[in-house]
C-alpha cells in the first residue's frame, strides 16, 4: 500500500522524520478515524520504523523538528497529556518527555531554530530556550 506523508523534517544523519496523515478535524477532541504517527526512514532501511505507536495519544504525533543545537532528538506535537504540547525524543522514539505545560488550549504550531523554540497557542505565540539536556528556559 503506497503512503504520502503530510510533513516532516530531515535529522543530522540524513534519515527522515515524517508523519503520513494528519487529522484534519477541527474539533477539538475528535477521536474518530485514523491518527498521526511519526516514522523514521534511512536510505539504508527496507522500511520506515514507528516512532509513536497508535496506542501511544488519542490523535497522535505530528510536526517533527530537529535541530543541529540538539542531536539525536526530535521535537513534535502530541496530545498525550490530553492537549497538544511539545515533546522531544530520541531519535529512535525512545525516551519521551512533554516540554510544555499547556492545559487549557493546544499548542497549534511549533517551529526550532537552533536552541529557540516559538509557538502558538491560540492568538499568542511563546518562545523558550532549549539548555542543557533539553530543559528550557523561558
Amino acid at each position: 500500500m503506497r503512503r504520502y506523508t503530510t510533513g516532516g523534517t530531515q535529522d543530522e544523519r540524513g534519515c527522515y522524520v515524517f508523519f503520513p496523515l494528519r487529522q484534519s478535524s477541527s474539533t477539538k477532541r475528535y477521536e474518530g478515524g485514523e491518527q498521526s504517527r511519526l516514522w523514521r526512514w534511512c536510505h539504508t532501511d527496507a522500511e520506515a520504523h514507528e516512532l509513536t505507536p497508535e496506542s501511544w495519544s488519542r490523535r497522535g504525533a505530528w510536526n517533527p523538528m530537529a535541530t543541529p543545537a540538539f542531536p539525536g532528538k526530535i521535537l513534535f506535537l502530541s496530545d498525550f497529556s490530553g492537549v497538544v504540547n511539545i515533546w522531544i525524543m530520541n531519535l529512535d522514539g525512545t525516551a519521551k518527555r512533554q516540554l510544555t505545560a499547556e492545559c487549557g488550549m493546544d499548542v497549534m504550531d511549533a517551529t526550532v531554530d537552533g536552541r529557540t523554540v516559538v509557538y502558538r497557542v491560540g492568538g499568542d505565540l511563546y518562545k523558550f530556550t532549549l539548555v542543557g539536556r533539553c530543559r528550557m528556559n523561558r
